[in-house]
């Protein structure tokens, strides 16, 4: 009886992976990173937009100077969007930002100097919005930040300086917020945030010094939230933040000198979070970074630079690890990985490293030591993909090259050895489009634009099978396999089709009860990982269970 039910029911045990090649976890590039163009060099800071199913990016050419470019991904998609200063001169385009379907972004021509510009991605849907300061004077606008159907932003002029602008993508809705200091002294408007239907910055009024402003992009609506050190001095709040509901800021004063705040965007709600490091000096928070209902951040404190995290109170903003017991761990590249914290720190003995965080010491810990030793493979430029982060690193052997990692040791990897061998490919990323990251390399001082295409990450799970002697009485096990890393499997009886009632949910084995007699039996196998589509199958069902 064993011997038919065996043949019968089969005992492969199935498995659930994330789909990998060698590397259980990780998706690898479907293909080596193709080369999209070869520049003069690829503008790092302008930015980057995606509009439609390109990305617009800034490079420069011999012929065309510095000007807008767009990629589809492909080589042939990889054009130029608009010489707008035509010949080798170029109108170096800055500060790309996404608004709607098109994209603003500053550029300069002989005739109106540098000003806001407008683009659908094509030659003649890119233009000029709005010539601020009127002639061949700079306006310079920047600091592009949306709320709702507008976006709010910096731009100078000679009555007023650098103050407070708002358009909504027409020349005739682009005007000025307000002259926060009046006349042609600056306000200093800068660190612009969204938040809610306002936008948070810093700025000063002549009289108040650098403190928290906030605007609805009306001059009404454009206010001082807290005079933070009253007088002429300042708080300086910087490194903001928008969480939910609540702002969270760096701050100074002269008894606690530079520190974790909070606002809600009330005088009265705009409050210091914690004194991290009692006295004058300051804790100089700083990488805030919103994961899930955590903020994660670092500061100096008794134990150094160190990584740590606040709910919005005092009791809950404390030190998640002392990472590097002898020193400063220095957390940097703080990145949101799904429910994880994705960095950079030093331990002390391993040099720079890819390090994640769940928000307690214990789930605090290396990812990676791609380069052993105490140099450190100072990863950097995280960049996130799905459920994975893309980034650089030196393994000591394949020098600067691209990883990729899923927060697990098993998936992390060399992702793409630009240069081969020892010498350096240094990427840089440009931007993300879909599942691809577009980058620049430069290599034997040739500046080429690449796509790396990242698989995505999935749960294969093979159909289960159940295994014993169909009698009452007896034990079933269902066979799933080994679950990988971060994969669960749930299991779930079904007499006939239907669950069974009283049969202990999740587990993998079943006793036969008289219930059961005359009936048929299956397993359902669900196999989950956060961050990812759940995935479910069933088992063929059992002959009819004897007595």
């Amino acid at each position: 009886m064993n011997r038919t039910l065996t043949r019968t029911l089969g005992v492969i045990a199935a498995s659930a992976l994330v789909t990998a090649g060698l590397h259980a976890g990780i998706a690898p590039a479907t293909a080596a990173a193709p080369v999209l163009g070869t520049f003069a060099k690829v503008t790092e800071g302008a930015g980057s937009a995606v509009v439609g199913s390109r990305l617009l990016f800034v490079a420069e050419t011999a012929q065309h100077g510095t000007e807008l470019w767009r990629t589809d991904g492909t080589q042939a998609g990889t054009q130029l969007v608009k010489d707008i200063v035509p010949g080798a001169q170029g109108s170096d385009p800055f500060h790309l930002a996404k608004f709607g379907d098109k994209a603003l972004f500053a550029a300069t021509t002989a005739i109106s100097g540098r000003e806001l510009w407008v683009t659908d991605g094509t030659s003649a849907g890119t233009m000029m919005l709005k010539d601020i300061a009127p002639g061949a004077a700079n306006s310079d606008p920047r600091d592009f930040t949306v709320v709702g159907n507008k976006v709010l932003f910096t731009a100078s002029t000679v009555e007023t300086g650098r103050e407070l602008w708002v358009t909504d993508g027409t020349p005739a809705g682009t005007t000025l917020v307000k002259d926060i200091q009046p006349g042609f002294k600056t306000s200093g408007v800068t660190d612009l945030v969204a938040m809610g239907n306002s936008v948070y910055f810093r700025a000063s009024d002549g009289s108040t010094g650098m403190e928290l402003w906030k605007s609805n992009g009306t001059e009404a609506g454009t206010v001082l939230v807290k005079d933070i050190i009253p007088g002429g001095t300042g708080g300086f709040p910087k490194n903001l933040l928008a969480h939910g509901n609540t702002l969270y800021f760096a701050a100074s004063t002269p008894a606690h000198g530079d520190e974790l705040w909070k606002s809600d965007g009330t005088e009265a709600g705009t409050v210091q979070v914690k004194d991290i490091r009692p006295g004058h000096v300051g804790s100089s928070p700083g990488h805030l970074t919103s994961v899930g209902s955590t903020v994660y951040f670092r500061a100096s404190a008794h134990h150094g630079i160190e990584l740590w995290k606040t709910n919005g109170t005092a009791a809950g903003t404390v030190q998640v690890k002392d990472i590097n017991p002898t020193g400063d761990s220095f957390p940097g590249d703080l990145t949101a990985l799904g429910s994880k914290l994705m960095f950079r720190a030093s331990d002390g003995k391993s040099g720079a490293e890819l390090w994640t965080s769940g928000g307690t010491a214990a789930s605090t810990i290396r990812v990676a030591d791609i380069r052993p030793g105490a140099n450190g493979s100072s990863p950097s430029q995280f960049t996130q993909v799905g459920s994975q982060v893309v980034f650089s690193a030196d393994d000591g052997t394949h020098g600067n090259e691209l990883w990729i990692s899923n927060g697990t040791a098993a998936g992390t990897r060399l992702l793409e050895d630009i240069a081969p061998g020892a010498a350096s490919g240094a990427p840089r990323m440009v931007g993300v489009l879909g599942q691809r990251v577009i980058l620049h390399s430069t290599v034997n001082g040739a500046t080429t634009l690449r796509a790396v295409t990242i698989g995505v990450e999935t749960i294969t799970l093979k159909k289960p099978v159940i295994k014993g002697m169909p009698k009452v009485g007896r034990t079933l096990t269902a066979r799933a396999g080994k679950p990988a890393t971060g994969v669960t499997f749930k299991y779930r009886w079904l007499r006939n089709g239907k669950p069974i009632k009283g049969a202990k949910a999740g587990k993998k084995k079943y006793v036969l009860v008289a219930a059961d007699r005359g009936k048929r039996i299956q397993v359902r196998v669900k196999a989950t990982k956060k961050g990812l589509p759940s995935v479910t199958k069933k088992s063929k069902r059992t002959p009819r269970i004897r007595r």
